[in-house]
């Protein structure tokens, strides 16, 4: 939706004020787009991220673009030309930026990426400049969609399409949301151009139009950055659940009743020397998928094999009988060891898959212990306390089953 809101700024319109009034809060508002991408850039920077600080430096050249700031100097073209190819090979040079490895800001992947910015510029200033047929052919062709507010020739549908499904399919969980929001800004950098060439004259409302449009382009960055900084702060990298940072910030908005489940993998350091740490790795995430789907309830990672769960408003009494489910259906689950890479070299293609499991199965349980606030137990750390050493007894009576603090 906030994609698209520039379709409904002249519904907006009156309820902004007049120019004349306000013209230094105008003046501010067309810098908008400039100090959100700037940061969005610095950000990104900071996440060690050169898809996104170059991506923003793509987004911010098209900015100027639709502003005529940057290409005055070079007429005489047909900006309108210009402005459809710029949109074009932008769209594609997005790809061309995911396609690359992430890499060191001065390294040769982002030589690549500034080269691609280069050619992308150049090539669209020539098409501008050019008087081929063909090349303006291309560039104003339209089968799919024509009208006389729709002007965008349908060779962006393949690019912008091919681009989308590249970006969401290739999974990278280290910058997914960026990617999310890079598609939604191709909504608006589409109304965006479309409507820079549908009106020809570049008026103030033109201008406003555009600077709220690029605010927006910045606003869903921005947010989608942010959400990357929430997730290498409080998401755990392996197993993709909250981590131990997530649950102590969480602890400080539970109420005055509440119950604290800490589970623990069993036999899970000789599960790591018997198989070693990668299937280690394997079973922490079997774990935490499972418990995240079963429990009902924020699961985190408490630290190393061992999970916390949080029921706000329950007693223990009315969530053992879901501890107990979850605990036996982990235990009837199948979990397959992976083919080892040694195994692996040694089959053809034709009789395996290259993920196949390598017909070994391990039993994975987990053993818990819970406890509630009460008289005895008044904070959080009391009750993850108590929860803890019930888990302990869990572990003395034989592992695989629950137990319940008198605390």
């Amino acid at each position: 939706m906030l994609a698209c809101a520039p379709a409904f700024l002249p519904l907006l319109k009156p309820m902004l004020p007049a120019y004349d009034d306000v013209s230094t809060a105008y003046e501010l508002f067309f810098l908008a787009p400039f100090l959100l991408l700037g940061l969005v850039a610095f950000l990104g920077l900071r996440l060690n991220q050169t898809r996104i600080v170059y991506s923003t430096i793509l987004l911010t050249l098209i900015f100027i673009s639709v502003h005529n700031l940057a290409y005055s100097s070079l007429q005489p073209i047909d900006f309108d030309y210009f402005q459809k190819a710029f949109l074009v090979f932008s769209i594609a040079s997005f790809l061309f930026f995911f396609v690359l490895d992430e890499g060191a800001f001065l390294g040769l992947f982002s030589f690549l990426r500034t080269l691609s910015i280069l050619i992308t510029m150049t090539i669209s200033y020539m098409i501008a400049k050019s008087d081929n047929l063909l090349l303006q052919s291309i560039f104003s062709k339209q089968w799919i969609v024509s009208s006389e507010i729709w002007i965008l020739p349908d060779i962006i549908w393949p690019v912008v399409a091919g681009t989308t499904v590249f970006l969401l399919i290739r999974q990278d969980k280290s910058i997914y949301s960026y990617k999310i929001a890079l598609v939604l800004s191709f909504i608006t950098l589409l109304m965006t151009i479309n409507k820079n060439i549908v009106v020809q004259d570049y008026t103030l409302e033109l201008k406003i139009y555009n600077a709220f449009a690029f605010t927006v382009i910045g606003l869903i960055t921005l947010y989608s950055v942010y959400k990357l900084y929430w997730q290498n702060v409080y998401i755990d990298e392996l197993t993709g659940i909250p981590n131990r940072r997530a649950l102590n910030e969480h602890l400080k908005k539970l109420g005055r009743r509440y119950s604290i489940a800490m589970l623990d993998i069993d036999h899970f350091k000789k599960f790591n020397d018997t198989y070693g740490h990668t299937e280690g790795d394997n079973v922490l995430r079997f774990v935490a998928l499972h418990l995240k789907n079963s429990s009902k309830s924020k699961v985190f990672r408490y630290g190393g094999e061992e999970f916390s769960i949080i029921y706000p408003g329950r007693k223990a009494s009315e969530v053992v009988w879901r501890l107990e489910q979850m605990r036996e259906e982990l235990a009837k689950s199948r979990f397959f060891i992976r083919m080892s890479e040694t195994n692996r070299s040694k089959r053809s293609e034709k009789d395996r898959e290259k993920n196949s499991p390598d017909g070994k199965m391990a039993k994975v349980t987990i053993s818990i212990g819970i406890a509630q606030r009460g008289d005895r137990l008044k904070t959080p750390e009391d009750v993850i306390e108590a929860a803890d050493k019930a888990l302990y007894s869990a572990k003395k009576k034989g592992r695989n089953q629950c137990v319940v603090s008198r605390g």
